[in-house]
């Protein structure tokens, strides 16, 4: 029997199967109740009543990322001993097969779709990677992550905050490898946090004379000078830094 993932019975890609077979009720995104009496013939010619029919929705962990598999007309068989996908049906729908070291690589328009890797007690069943995650979730992790990760993921919430939901154990599923490991500087909370960019200290760019003026108005001041002036302009040409200085 193939191993537990999530709340998910281990997922098999069977060649054999004439169907997609599912024991899980909740993996049907549709479905449909029979009322007469069908049966799937299985391994030692034993024959097991089918439930329903309809579509499963799977959410397959591949290196990288993570798919969607979405598989129609799948029987629901309650007394089937694990999950079955068959191979002939997707090979049929236009899916093709590539054969790798630790298994098999399921793809459709050279995108991939899902792998099997051999395992089971004897080494020989084709076990699939998937997730129990709904697509209501906020946040999906197949493993550990670094604090960094976690930190920008969530929005670039604080680490103080990220730990404190780790230690109450608030958020099922928050998995930090290294928690304390982050005293990097975050150059996108940097510049958020800035009011404005700072003032670069050279300029690369040349202006020929009176090319490029730079004026600056200052008033109405609350005070006014002895000659009752209240606003003061400056102006630079940028060439050669030449600056003029009035009061209005």
């Amino acid at each position: 029997m193939a191993s537990v993932i999530g709340s998910i019975t281990g997922i098999l890609l069977d060649c054999a199967a004439t169907s997609h077979m599912f024991m899980e009720y909740h993996l049907f995104i549709t479905y449909e109740a029979l009322t007469n009496n069908k049966y799937i013939t299985v391994g030692g010619r034993h024959r097991v009543p089918v439930a329903g029919i309809g579509s499963v929705s799977l959410n397959m962990i591949l290196p990288n990322r993570t798919s969607t598999l979405t598989l129609t007309d799948a029987f629901h068989i309650p007394t089937l001993g694990a999950n079955l996908i068959s191979l002939g049906v997707l090979h049929r729908k236009g899916a093709s097969v590539q054969s790798w070291i630790n298994g098999l690589i399921i793809s459709k328009n050279n995108e991939d779709l899902f792998s099997a890797t051999l395992g089971g007690s004897t080494g020989t069943l084709y076990q699939i990677q998937c997730t129990d995650y709904n697509q209501e979730s906020a946040y999906v992790s197949t493993g550990p992550l670094s604090m960094c990760l976690w930190h920008h993921q969530m929005g670039h919430l604080s680490p103080k905050m990220i730990n404190s939901m780790l230690y109450e154990r608030v958020v099922k599923g928050l998995e930090i490898r290294a928690p304390k490991d982050f005293d990097q500087l975050c150059n996108a909370c940097a510049n958020g946090k800035s009011h404005c960019s700072p003032m670069p200290e050279t300029s690369a760019s040349k202006y020929s004379k009176m090319e490029l003026l730079i004026m600056d108005l200052t008033g109405l001041m609350t005070v006014p000078t002895w000659d009752s002036y209240q606003y003061a302009l400056v102006v630079i040409e940028v060439s050669c830094r030449y600056a003029v200085g009035q009061l209005l």
